[in-house]
C-alpha cells in the first residue's frame, strides 16, 4: 500500500467530516460566484479523494503478490523519530478537534473552532503518515515523503514569514513551530538528495 494513502485517506475523511459541521462558513448558495465555485470545489474534492482512496486500497490489498522486503532499513534512531513523533502529532491533532477552542488558548496564532479542527486534521495525518513510516521500515519506500515534506516545509516557511505578525512569538509554541519546520526542512531534503542518490544508483 502506498506510504501516503491512509494518511491522505484519514485526513480527507476529517475534512470533509470538519466541512459539514461548519457548513454553515461555507458560501455554497451565497455571496459571489467564485466564491461559491471554490466552496462547491471545496466540497467536492473532500467528497471524491477518499472515495478514490478506499477504492484503490481495497484492490491492492486483494492483490495476491506481497509486498516486497525492505532493503534499505531505517536506522534505530530515525526509526525511534518516526514512532515517537506519531503519538505527540494524534494527541494534539486529536486535542484540537475536540476542543479548538481550548487550544487555542496555547497555539501561536488565533484559532476559530473550523481553523483549528482543520489543523487538528493536519496534525492527525501527519501522525499517522509517521506511524506508517517506522512501520515500513524502508527509506525506497519513504523516499516520495522526502520531496513533499521540503516543500511543505518551504510553503509553510513562506507563509511564517509573510505573516509573522500574526503570530504571538511569546508564546513557545511559535518557537516549537518555527523549530519543526527547520526539522522537517532538514530532513526532508537531506534524505531526498541521499536516498534518491542511493535508489538511482545502479544495483552491483
Amino acid at each position: 500500500m502506498s506510504l501516503t494513502a491512509p494518511a491522505v485517506f484519514i485526513f480527507t475523511v476529517l475534512t470533509l467530516a470538519i466541512t459539514f459541521l461548519h457548513i454553515d462558513r461555507f458560501r455554497l448558495d451565497a455571496g459571489s460566484f467564485s466564491a461559491r465555485v471554490i466552496a462547491w470545489v471545496w466540497l467536492a474534492v473532500y467528497v471524491i479523494v477518499p472515495i478514490i482512496l478506499g477504492a484503490a486500497s481495497f484492490r491492492q490489498t486483494r492483490a495476491p503478490s506481497p509486498d516486497p522486503k525492505a532493503v534499505t532499513p531505517l536506522s534505530l534512531q530515525s526509526r525511534a523519530i518516526w514512532f515517537g513523533s506519531s503519538p505527540i502529532l494524534l494527541l494534539l491533532g486529536a486535542y484540537l478537534l475536540v476542543a479548538p477552542v481550548s487550544a487555542a488558548a496555547f497555539w501561536p496564532w488565533a484559532l476559530t473552532p473550523l481553523t483549528g479542527r482543520a489543523v487538528g486534521a493536519w496534525l492527525i495525518g501527519f501522525g499517522v503518515l509517521s506511524a506508517h513510516a517506522g512501520i515500513e521500515n524502508d527509506l525506497a519506500r519513504l523516499y516520495p515523503i522526502f520531496p513533499a515534506l521540503t516543500l511543505f516545509a518551504v510553503l509553510q516557511g513562506i507563509v511564517l514569514v509573510r505573516f509573522r505578525a500574526e503570530l504571538d512569538w511569546a508564546r513557545p509554541s511559535a518557537w516549537v513551530y518555527a523549530l519543526v519546520l527547520a526539522c522537517w526542512l532538514a530532513i526532508g531534503l537531506q534524505n531526498w538528495i541521499s536516498v534518491g542518490k542511493r535508489i538511482s544508483e545502479p544495483a552491483e
